[in-house]
This record gives structure tokens, C-alpha cells and sequence, in this order.
């Protein structure tokens, strides 16, 4: 039997912040993606890092570290 003390201790997880998109953001990355969303195709890495970079300016506060 353990005592509370002799318990291995549990690491926590830090989250960030969730901000959502604002209408620039989504407006730009929907036009980018039109034909994909379109077609129901998902967009291949590629283009996505094309997306990112022609809206650089726009998508710089995105948070877009999981996809």
C-alpha cells in the first residue's frame, strides 16, 4: 500500500490559448481552397504551405501548429 507522499507525481499538460479565426483569416484561407473544398478533395501539404505563405501577413496570428 502507498502513502500519498511516495506517489509518483503526474506531469500536466499546458494548453494554449484557443483564439478564433477572424473573418480575414477564414475569407482567405476558403478562397485559397475553393476548388478543394469544392470537390471535397483534402488539400495535400503542399499547397497548404502555399496557402501559408501567399497570406503570410494575414495568417501570421493563426494558430495553426496542429495541422
Amino acid at each position: 500500500m502507498r502513502t500519498s507522499s511516495s506517489a509518483p507525481k503526474r506531469k500536466t499538460r499546458k494548453f494554449k490559448s484557443h483564439r478564433p479565426w477572424n473573418n480575414e483569416e477564414v475569407k482567405s484561407v476558403t478562397t485559397f481552397f475553393r476548388v478543394s473544398i469544392k470537390k471535397n478533395i483534402v488539400p495535400r501539404k503542399r499547397e497548404c504551405e502555399e496557402c501559408k505563405t501567399k497570406y503570410k501577413d494575414i495568417l501570421e496570428k493563426a494558430n495553426m501548429d496542429r495541422y
